[in-house]
């Protein structure tokens, strides 16, 4: 982690549990926060898990207007959704993730370039996401016909215990071969190794001119390390747990007690 020096030029925060409410709204507090970012001269994007088809609404109600990260930073996108840059995983690896999941007794979601991709209508999780990310996946038979389009696979369980030993295992056996994240006590995000969010901002950041020190994050999740590592301020929200707040710089309030806005206020504070 960085020494929390330098001036910030460019914000970078996650999406859920950070910019959005437990409800997945953008509040008033935080369209006026990243407003007053912008009056300040400070850049403000976006960095999640999620597929950046279903980044769209936040990135209208924040007029982001700058390169934007999805699927952990696998896939960053332009303000007006077009492609920046693309890390896809090597077929072989998708495969191996995908076997290890399903022998595992998890289940599995992959995701291409455009597309949530499920072989299982009925899954765990799968009737929340719909009402979360307003995008319905398609369905396929096997997931093993489509590895070949994987940006990002991940292990799903409604058992927690399970998808935590799930990322320690796959983790150790892939080590330097992947990037293995959990998003949520439930996921298990699987990218290629240099597909993280913090190689996301590090690109965008550079892609604008800046130095990654002049680079402020927020974050929720473990997801989110690989940004606090880096990142010349690191804010943890409220919600985070102890291992994501103990990387951090600073740590705000929660997703429920407007802590996003609170962030901007503590950035444009040392602005």
């Amino acid at each position: 982690m960085s020494s929390a020096s330098s001036p910030i030029r460019l914000v970078v925060a996650d999406a859920d549990g950070t910019v959005l409410t437990p409800e997945k709204q953008v509040t008033r507090d935080s369209r006026l926060a990243v407003q007053k970012l912008r009056e300040a001269g400070i850049g403000f994007t976006l960095a999640s898990g999620r597929l950046p088809a279903a980044m769209h609404g936040m990135v209208a109600a924040l007029e982001v207007s700058l390169p934007y990260a999805g699927l952990n930073g696998a896939l960053i996108s332009h303000a007006d959704h077009s492609p920046f840059d693309c890390r896809k995983m090597p077929e072989a690896l998708a495969t191996e993730v995908l076997d290890f999941f399903l022998s595992s007794g998890m289940g599995a979601w992959v995701y291409s370039e455009t597309d949530w991709i499920i072989s299982d209508a009925d899954g765990p999780y799968v009737r929340e996401e719909i009402d979360f990310v307003k995008i319905p996946p398609r369905i396929v038979p096997d997931l093993h016909d489509i590895v070949t389009s994987a940006v990002k696979v991940m292990g799903v369980s409604p058992d927690a215990t399970l998808a935590a030993k799930c990322a320690g295992q796959l983790s150790a056996r892939l080590g330097a071969a992947a990037s293995v994240a959990p998003s949520q006590p439930h996921f298990v995000d699987v990218t290629a190794p240099d597909a993280t969010k913090g190689q996301s901002v590090t690109r965008i950041a550079t892609s604008l001119g800046f130095d990654i020190s002049e680079v402020a994050v927020i974050g929720d999740g473990t997801n989110d390390l690989s940004m606090f590592e880096i990142a010349g301020l690191a804010i943890a929200m409220g919600n985070a747990p102890a291992r994501v707040t103990a990387a951090a710089h600073r740590i705000t309030a929660s997703n429920e007690d407007e802590g996003f806005a609170q962030a901007i206020e503590m950035i444009l504070g040392r602005a």
